[in-house]
């Protein structure tokens, strides 16, 4: 199987170019679903590159001195099984990922966290149904004023593998 890697390209004009890959794909292990922080200095992406926890971890690396530093393990979040799909809600500050190895309703679930600057995560947070389901519950998209959003789901009564599905927060 070959591993997913992440790439970055440069727009210049009008037109995409320069492809470059990621400092840490390879071709033992995958790299895939960044997300950055709000100011841009901080990248999260899941791997399952050796010295995890399970499957896929989540992992960060931060901009300092003008370079990436090493990829730094989540340990915190990561478990046994797989976490995948970081996302960062910018207006609340909240983590969001999937995850098959938290506990849940089945498969892969929504979770949240958060932290303040120095301080540890948080516990994971269920997001709860109905946004989880028994089935697979991926990654997860929340507009900035938190009252509507995706997710991508295998759940049942859709139109086949993967759906897309929006939700609106109720008040």
């Amino acid at each position: 199987m070959i591993p997913f890697k992440i790439f970055t390209a440069q727009r210049s004009r009008n037109q995409w170019g320069y492809h470059l890959p990621f400092d840490y794909n390879a071709d033992e292990y995958t790299v895939t679903h960044p997300t950055f922080s709000e100011d841009g200095l901080t990248i999260y992406f899941a791997s399952d590159m050796p010295g995890g926890h399970g499957g896929m971890d989540l992992y960060a690396i931060q901009f300092e001195d003008g370079q990436w530093s090493l990829p730094k393990n989540l340990d915190s979040l990561n478990t046994v099984g797989d976490e995948v799909f970081p996302y960062i809600h910018y207006a609340t500050s909240k983590f969001y990922f999937s995850s098959n190895g938290q506990g849940g309703m089945g498969g892969f679930d929504i979770f949240w966290t958060s932290k303040s600057k120095n301080q540890p995560w948080q516990t994971p947070q269920h997001f709860g149904a109905p946004i989880n389901s028994r089935w697979n519950d991926y990654n997860i998209f929340i507009n900035k004023n938190d009252n509507f959003g995706l997710i991508s789901s295998d759940r049942k009564g859709g139109q086949g593998g993967v759906d897309l599905y929006s939700f609106e927060r109720l008040d």
